[in-house]
């Protein structure tokens, strides 16, 4: 184990947490309005316990090898050749998501506060940043982390108490009409705007815990405080707008933080944004780690060029996003490829890799 990535729980919990708060944060309400109608909240909710169910998942392939990350122990479960592409594979998925998260955002930003600056100057800043924190350890990574919590619990408490001076309850009544397309669709927004604990597939060895019931309640803890901010956002959306303003207003959160005047700032809600910048950095030089440290391992064999393909895997994703148009972002980065992606590296690959034992075990006894 590397010294210098030894983290602790309480690290573990802020490195998650971070990962979690993106830049749905914005745009889930609208989601799952879209989806579950009045009982939104309700989809993030459920979609907030099926992460849980996730995060038990991998915490029990980690617990099964307590000294070594999913790079080392696929390689001894699968073989060198399957070992070798599932790592591939990962690498693609942690840059895939680097990229998913910086695009989401740019455009947010570029649409609401800097909408003259180029797109490829905003991505410019966005992965020049995340690519030198990526740069540094798993530890120092948890320090940044840290640093950063304040300005994520004063964007929280802004958010409630700009969204309580409106709150109408009649907005979510009658009990009992959602007005939503798909509840189910809407528990599975939830489920994705959770996405960041996949960062425990590699941290778990690293992380200094007396036992490892204490390192899966710091990520619980993580996780249930990333639910509640959530259904928190999306149950003030629902109580200052109603169903039919919710359709066309993709990012409700937006509007509600207008409502709040204050002498001293302008504009609350572009001073949101632009400070949002750091949370979204946190989660994109983690997944920017994650694919370097992921190519690092391919073939087994642990190769010391960690920097050189932090800034090769930044590089390719700031290509990508030069590349897609502006305003076809959304459709391009997102939708049912990443998700199908995110799926099996979070589930299905892990609850393989924790099968693959029990079967062998089994067709020994039958031999």
């Amino acid at each position: 184990m590397m010294k210098e990535e030894s983290i602790s729980n309480r690290q573990l919990l802020f490195l998650v947490l971070l990962m979690q708060i993106g830049s749905r944060i914005l745009s889930l309400p609208y989601m799952e309005a879209k989806y579950a109608g009045i009982y939104g909240w309700m989809a993030a909710l459920i979609g907030g316990i099926a992460s849980q169910l996730s995060i038990m998942l991998i915490w029990n392939l980690g617990k099964r090898y307590p000294n070594q990350h999913i790079f080392q122990y696929v390689y001894t479960l699968a073989g060198k050749p399957i070992g070798s592409v599932l790592t591939f594979l990962y690498a693609i998925y942690f840059s895939y998501s680097a990229l998913i998260v910086a695009l989401l955002y740019i455009e947010k930003l570029s649409r609401w506060v800097l909408p003259k600056t180029p797109w490829w100057v905003l991505l410019l800043l966005i992965f020049i940043a995340s690519g030198y924190a990526a740069m540094s350890s798993l530890r120092l990574q948890s320090f940044i982390s840290l640093s950063l919590a304040p300005i994520l619990i004063a964007g929280y408490l802004t958010i409630v108490v700009s969204g309580l001076r409106e709150a109408d309850i009649r907005n979510i009544l009658p009990i009992g009409h959602s007005g939503g397309s798909s509840f189910a669709n809407g528990v599975f927004q939830g489920y994705t705007a959770g996405f960041g604990y996949d960062l425990l597939l590699y941290a778990f060895p690293f992380v200094k815990s007396q036992s490892s019931r204490k390192l899966l309640g710091a990520i619980t803890w993580a996780n249930g405080l990333t639910t509640l901010i959530y259904v928190t956002v999306v149950l003030i959306c629902a109580l200052n707008f109603t169903p039919d303003q919710m359709s066309n207003i993709p990012e409700p959160t937006v509007f509600i933080l207008k409502q709040l005047k204050w002498d001293v700032v302008q504009s609350i809600d572009m001073l949101f944004i632009a400070l949002w910048f750091s949370i979204l950095a946190a989660t994109v030089y983690v997944y920017l780690f994650l694919a370097a440290k992921a190519v690092c391992h391919i073939g087994a064999v642990h190769k010391e060029k960690h920097v050189l393909w932090v800034w090769i895997c930044t590089g390719i994703c700031f290509a990508i996003g030069c590349w897609i148009p502006e305003e076809n972002v959304i459709n391009a980065v997102s939708g049912k490829p990443y998700e199908i992606m995110s799926v099996v590296c979070i589930v299905f690959i892990p609850l393989l890799l924790l099968l693959i034992p029990k079967v062998s075990r089994l067709r020994g006894r039958n031999i």
